[in-house]
């Protein structure tokens, strides 16, 4: 059995509109998403909720787990994640017709520039995973009001021992385009593997091996 903090849940679908709201707030100064949304930045935050209610309604669509951590019933952190078994493209994803709707609002608020960037971005990541199946964190977000009590800390606990108790996953992979983040997570025991630019910013691609793979 993998034990865990009894504060980190997988998040149920009623809970996608707190999901959302969660990580647009934790992701306000991201430097990847302003650079995607640089020409629109006066609706910033629509775009990133429609981002982020796109990635999040994808995962529900493919059964992976969107996992929470709450303080008093209220949702602190967020980790979006992608399971070994997930295949599903961005491109792919975004022209199903259950999501396709948000899409269209996305065009309709920005254009197609932002669009046609996640598009290359996904592409990019993509040629950089490591090729033996692994767990992916596609966004981690804590709510700004939570910061320092170690909510980030425990989602990424939890999906550690998620990967370590997965039979055939070798580790955990993600990508940011914050240099502060870089330190925290060599903290946890990830390593830079690539580090890209991106247009205006640098994205570090970093992985974090199971035991048993060290």
């Amino acid at each position: 059995m993998i034990k865990t903090d009894n504060k980190v849940v997988a998040i149920s679908e009623n809970q996608i509109n707190d999901a959302v709201n969660t990580l647009t707030l934790a992701f306000e100064k991201d430097p990847f998403h302003r650079y995607v949304f640089e020409n629109h930045l006066k609706h910033y935050r629509t775009l990133e909720q429609i981002l982020f209610k796109y990635l999040t309604v994808v995962k529900f669509k493919h059964s992976q787990n969107i996992l929470g951590v709450t303080r008093d019933n209220k949702l602190m952190g967020i980790a979006n994640i992608e399971s070994p078994e997930y295949k599903e493209s961005f491109w792919k994803s975004y022209i199903s017709p259950d999501v396709s709707s948000l899409l269209l609002q996305m065009i309709l608020v920005s254009g197609l520039v932002p669009t046609y960037r996640l598009i290359k971005y996904s592409q990019l990541i993509g040629a950089k995973k490591p090729k033996k199946p692994h767990f992916y964190l596609v966004a981690l977000g804590v709510n700004p009001q939570g910061h320092g009590q170690g909510y980030g800390k425990s989602l990424l606990n939890h999906l550690h021992e998620l990967s370590e108790h997965h039979p055939t996953s070798v580790g955990v992979a993600l990508d940011t385009a914050n240099p502060d983040n870089v330190p925290l997570y060599e903290h946890f025991g990830y390593k830079v593997i690539s580090k890209e630019t991106f247009g205006k910013v640098n994205l570090w691609c970093m992985f974090r091996a199971n035991k048993n793979e060290r």
